[in-house]
């Protein structure tokens, strides 16, 4: 017992003081802690490793500044030394102007490859581009339903015309099929070996596909060409011996 004839508790005691201590505890956070106003709420600092980083235009144009910079002072140099070289009369100076003037052909072609290349990954990125199927391809390139042997193994669509080069495909088809499409044209017919294919391959190395490979077809393949007239464009099969293997490629120059 306690004196004064009450009981010691010491359980109710520690629960007692638990109790004022976290009160206290609250107290204190509430005191200390930033009163911030209704309706507004605190901002989160994110640091600039975990930002998504944005590519601008602004900054496009900043990265490509010294680049064209470089043109113009390469240009304005070289008109520089033609025109002391036309006073002067010294050739000294118009060797000079010649070399200056090849660097900036030089430095402004790259500056527009850069530009050039950089647009297209970009319009490629933000651009949402509905991608065909092979039959569609297939289809859309021969204006007409294949037959039902038809089947496309692998195929390559040229998702900007103007840019990219060519349509591949790899297709398992039938002679029925292949002499439905090759009479829509007036195509040029060859038989070649395996060492006169390399001679009717497209000279693309860096746009073809590693799947595309007409040499699969065999020691003997059939080379069927067209080429629209007019027009910098060559459409080409290459065609197994019994008409069910085939490699096509559409290419614009």
């Amino acid at each position: 017992m306690q004196p004064g004839g009450r009981f010691f508790n010491s359980n109710l005691l520690l629960c007692q003081c638990r109790r004022k201590l976290l009160k206290e505890e609250d107290n204190n956070l509430r005191r200390h802690a930033p009163r911030i106003k209704p309706g507004l709420h605190k901002a989160v600092h994110v640091s600039g490793d975990l930002q998504p980083k944005r590519s601008t235009p602004k900054n496009y144009l900043v990265a490509m500044t010294p680049w064209i910079l470089a043109c113009v002072i390469l240009l304005l140099l070289s008109v520089t030394l033609t025109l002391i070289a036309i006073k002067k009369r010294k050739m000294a100076f118009i060797y000079s102007a010649l070399a200056i003037f090849l660097l900036f052909l030089g430095v402004a072609g790259w500056t527009i490859f850069k530009f050039v290349t950089s647009s297209y990954r970009k319009l490629k990125a933000s651009t949402e581009i509905k991608q065909r199927s092979g039959l569609e391809i297939y289809t859309a390139v021969f204006n007409s339903t294949p037959a039902n042997c038809l089947k496309i193994t692998n195929y390559k669509d040229h998702v900007m015309p103007i840019l990219d080069c060519c349509i591949w495909l790899e297709l398992s088809t039938c002679p029925h099929e292949m002499e439905r499409v090759l009479t829509q044209s007036v195509y040029e017919a060859e038989k070649l070996d395996s060492t006169q294919l390399s001679l009717y391959m497209p000279g693309l190395s860096s746009e073809m596909p590693s799947w595309w490979n007409p040499r699969l077809l065999g020691d003997t393949v059939l080379a069927f060409t067209y080429k629209e007239p007019n027009k910098d464009r060559i459409q080409r099969f290459f065609v197994s011996r019994d008409s069910t293997k085939a490699f096509y490629y559409d290419a614009v120059y």
